[in-house]
């Protein structure tokens, strides 16, 4: 059985104001006890099950994707889509799962973890 796990990391999170922004939205601030993100967080966790991963954000937050991916796990060995404006959640998902139809086996398994919980 192969497992994919998808992370969605593209949101606004615009409900924790003041301290998340357009720029700097809450999955990527530094919430997390050790210091880390919340979505280095899902990355991490997602790592413990499977290192096929699918991650789905916006194309504004390549640089802050690729950077705090790096600090855990090599970039070029994770997928990344990067949307051009924000959907939703359920768009996000599509996406990912057309992708993982192209490049994945008929029968594998889709985790999905929303980076911003």
């Amino acid at each position: 059985m192969s497992l994919v796990s998808v992370i969605l990391a593209g949101g606004l999170a615009s409900r924790l104001e003041p301290l998340s922004s357009n720029f700097l939205p809450k999955q990527f601030l530094p919430l997390c006890d050790d210091g880390s993100s919340l979505y280095q967080d899902s990355l991490r966790r997602s790592l413990e099950l499977t290192t096929d991963i699918v991650v789905v954000s916006n194309e504004s937050y390549v640089e802050i994707i690729e950077s705090q991916t790096a600090s855990l796990y090599p970039v070029e060995n994770i997928n990344f889509i990067f949307e051009p404006e924000n959907k939703n959640t359920s768009a996000a998902i599509a996406v990912a799962l057309e992708y993982i139809s192209k490049f994945y086996k008929q029968n594998t398994k889709i985790l999905v973890l929303p980076s911003d919980h």
